[in-house]
C-alpha cells in the first residue's frame, strides 16, 4: 500500500490496498524495534499508546481531508456537461417551437441543432442567459432556413422568436461568419414564400398558375429596377396580390401585411410601383390609353408574355419620343397670360382697317350673347 507518514517518528500509519488504515511501528511491518517477530512494538503504557494512536488518527485525516480526491474534479465535469446538456436540450425545444411557430417542416430540425453545437464548441462555451440563447437559435435557424431554401423573411423570423430586427441580423451575421457560411437569395426562396402564402389564404383551385406568373412579375420588376436595395419580402408579396387579382381572387392586404411581418402602407406602395411599371410597358399600345394603375391586372397577362417585346420596343418608342422634341438650347415661344389681347396684326391688313375695326369696337362694345337675345 501507500505509505501516508506522520509526524511521531516511533509509529507510522499504513494504508492498505483495500483503503483500510493500521498502525505499526518504526521497524518493518509487524516487527518492533529490535527486530523480533515477537515483539509487537507495543508500548508498556497502553493508556498512552492509545493516546497517540488518536492523535496519528486525527492528523492522518487532517491530511486526507485538505488534498481533494480525484472524484471532487470528476463531479464537476460531470456537472459541466450536465449543465451542457441541459442548456442544449433549451436550445432543441426552442427550435421546435419556432418551427411549429413558422411552419416549417421537421427536417429543418435536426441541421440548425447541428449548426448551434457547433457554433458552440467555436466559441468554446454555451450562452446560459435566455436572451442569449434566444439570439442563438433564432441565426441558426435563420441560416438553416435560408440554406435550405425555406422561404422564411428576416422580419417574420424575427416577430417569431421575439427579437428585434437588428438583433437577429446581429446574430445571423456572427453565425455566418464564424462557421463560414454564405447565404445568397435564390428562386427557391421565393418559390417558397409564394408558396406559403396561397396555403395561408387556402387557395385550391389555379393556385400553380398564380404562382407562376407572380414569379414571372417579380422577373419584371427586377428588370425594371423595382427590387434593386428593397426587401424581397414585401415586393413578392405585391407581386402575389397583382397575379391573384388578374385571376380575378380578392387578397386581404391586411392579414397579408401581419404574415409576413410588414406594414399595410409598404405593401401598397409595392404594389403601386409595380403597378406603375405594367402600364408604363403597354402605354404605347394603340389601347395603351386604357390602362390605369386601377385597371391593370386586366393586362398583366399581356404584358408578362409579351414583356420580352415590351421592353425593347418601350425603349425604342421613348427614345423616338424624345427625338421628336425641340433640342434642350433652342428658345421656347413664353405662354401668353389668360386674357391677354393679341396685338399682333397680319401684314396684309392696313392700317385704316385697324384703326376702324378699334372705333367700332369702343363705340358698339361687347355684342349681346345668343342667350341673352
Amino acid at each position: 500500500g501507500h505509505d501516508m507518514a506522520a509526524s511521531s517518528s516511533e509509529q507510522r500509519l499504513v494504508q492498505n490496498a483495500d483503503g483500510s488504515l493500521r498502525i505499526v511501528h518504526a521497524g518493518s511491518a509487524g516487527t518492533g524495534d529490535s527486530g523480533n517477530p515477537d515483539d509487537t512494538g507495543a508500548p508498556d503504557d497502553a493508556g498512552g499508546g492509545d493516546a497517540q494512536l488518536a492523535i496519528a488518527e486525527t492528523r492522518v485525516r487532517l491530511r486526507v481531508d485538505a488534498t481533494p480526491p480525484q472524484s471532487c474534479y470528476r463531479g464537476a465535469e460531470l456537472w459541466a456537461n450536465y449543465d451542457a446538456a441541459t442548456r442544449i436540450s433549451r436550445c432543441k425545444d426552442a427550435i421546435e417551437r419556432v418551427c411549429r411557430s413558422v411552419c416549417l417542416q421537421e427536417s429543418v430540425r435536426e441541421p440548425t441543432l447541428a449548426l448551434l453545437v457547433r457554433h458552440c464548441q467555436l466559441l468554446g462555451r454555451i450562452p446560459r442567459m435566455a436572451v442569449a440563447l434566444k439570439r442563438l437559435v433564432g441565426g441558426c435557424l435563420m441560416v438553416m432556413s435560408a440554406k435550405q431554401g425555406l422561404g422564411v423573411p428576416m422580419p417574420e423570423m424575427a416577430a417569431r422568436v421575439g427579437l428585434s430586427l437588428s438583433e437577429l441580423k446581429r446574430s445571423t451575421w456572427k453565425v455566418c461568419k464564424a462557421n463560414g457560411i454564405r447565404l445568397a437569395q435564390n428562386s427557391s426562396q421565393r418559390q417558397a414564400l409564394l408558396t406559403r402564402i396561397a396555403d395561408f389564404f387556402q387557395m385550391r383551385r389555379q393556385r400553380g398558375v398564380v404562382c407562376d406568373l407572380a414569379s414571372k412579375i417579380w422577373a419584371m420588376a427586377e428588370r425594371g429596377w423595382i427590387a434593386t436595395g428593397r426587401t424581397w419580402a414585401p415586393l413578392l408579396a405585391a407581386c402575389f396580390v397583382l397575379a391573384a387579382r388578374a385571376y380575378y381572387f380578392t387578397v386581404d392586404l391586411d392579414s397579408l401585411s401581419k404574415f409576413i411581418v410588414t406594414t399595410e402602407g409598404t405593401l401598397n406602395n409595392r404594389i403601386r410601383e409595380v403597378s406603375k411599371l405594367l402600364v408604363s410597358l403597354v402605354s404605347f399600345m394603340p389601347w395603351g390609353y386604357m390602362v390605369t394603375q386601377e385597371n391593370v391586372h386586366c393586362y398583366v397577362i399581356f404584358a408578362v408574355e409579351f414583356s420580352d417585346l415590351l421592353f425593347p420596343a418601350g425603349k425604342e418608342f421613348r427614345s423616338r419620343s424624345q427625338a421628336a422634341l425641340p433640342p434642350p438650347g433652342s428658345p421656347r415661344k413664353r405662354p401668353r397670360p389668360k386674357g391677354h389681347r393679341d396685338r399682333e396684326r397680319d401684314d396684309s391688313v392696313s392700317e385704316e382697317d385697324t384703326v376702324l375695326s378699334d372705333m367700332y369696337s369702343d363705340d358698339l362694345g361687347e355684342l349681346p350673347s345668343a342667350t341673352a337675345a
